[in-house]
């Protein structure tokens, strides 16, 4: 639960893993507002980024988030 506090920038416990994100409204976190619970999102940038897939789904999740985020280069662990 630490992970999470640290990474979502709030308390959080286990049991409201599964609550709503409510209402974000600073640009970063309205990037990444995209997940409707608290988990959705940890799974997205928790302790990074996951992508499971085919190539080309992995691919193609790459590029929508260089187009959402600006990133500039990734670090793949495989």
């Amino acid at each position: 639960m630490a992970a999470a506090t640290n990474s979502i920038g709030f308390g959080v416990t286990a049991s409201e893993l599964g609550g709503p994100l409510g209402s974000w409204t600073s640009p970063e976190e309205l990037t990444w507002n995209n997940k409707k619970t608290i988990a959705e999102w940890l799974v997205l940038g928790g302790n990074g980024a996951k992508v499971l897939g085919d190539p080309t789904t992995v691919a193609d999740e790459l590029e929508r988030w260089i187009e959402v985020t600006d990133v500039d280069g990734f670090d793949l662990m495989i």
